[in-house]
């Protein structure tokens, strides 16, 4: 998957599916290389887009309305900014996203779900942390397991260095980010249990 120019798009931090497909590549590689490849998410609040839009579909999209808007190049989207540091748009499935001038010279352009934007989620990087590193630990040798908060506070604290969390809620946080992996790779021999 490659992103289009001029564009930045951190996917591991702001697209659920990109994650998925890469929880299945991650399946062969040892944990190590994960936790590496996981570091770009960082410590902040972030948004994960849940839409179905593609990484390329929403590139390239976001290139359409420029493009409509006649923003050619990084004068003209500098120009299009006036006093904000960035600009919202809508894409196909009604998602929101901003677009902000980027660091790097060739991709000058950089996209993120808007906050509270439809198809997507709030969420710690810490919780998506956890939640890669519980699928992927579950999934380990094909040895299937019931996710519970034992299990939970074991990878955390072993696997992340992060502290132990009191309790799952349904719905919530940790639990809800782990059924939404589930739900997006159609995996049922799971099984998420809250104690």
């Amino acid at each position: 998957m490659e992103i289009t120019k001029p564009i930045t798009f951190n996917t591991y931090k702001h697209h659920l599916f990109f994650l998925v497909y890469q929880l299945e590549l991650w399946k062969k590689v040892e944990w190590k290389e994960v936790k590496q490849a996981t570091r770009v998410i960082g410590n902040n609040l972030i948004d994960l887009y849940t839409g179905n839009l593609t990484v390329s579909e929403i590139c390239s999209e976001c290139l359409e309305k420029l493009n409509d808007l006649q923003i050619k190049n990084k004068s003209t989207f500098i120009e299009s900014l006036q006093s904000n540091e960035y600009k919202k748009i809508k894409l196909s499935d009604n998602s929101v996203w901003i677009l902000k001038i980027g660091k790097n010279e060739e991709r000058f352009i950089h996209i993120h779900p808007a906050k509270y934007s439809p198809k997507s989620k709030r969420v710690r990087s810490s919780t998506l942390k956890t939640a890669i590193a519980v699928i992927y630990h579950s999934n380990l040798d094909n040895n299937l397991q019931t996710i519970d908060l034992k299990f939970i506070n074991q990878i955390r604290i072993q696997k992340l260095n992060l502290s132990p969390v009191k309790s799952l809620q349904k719905n919530r946080g940790i639990s809800q980010l782990i059924n939404l992996f589930l739900n997006a790779t159609g995996t049922t021999n799971i099984g998420l249990k809250y104690t």
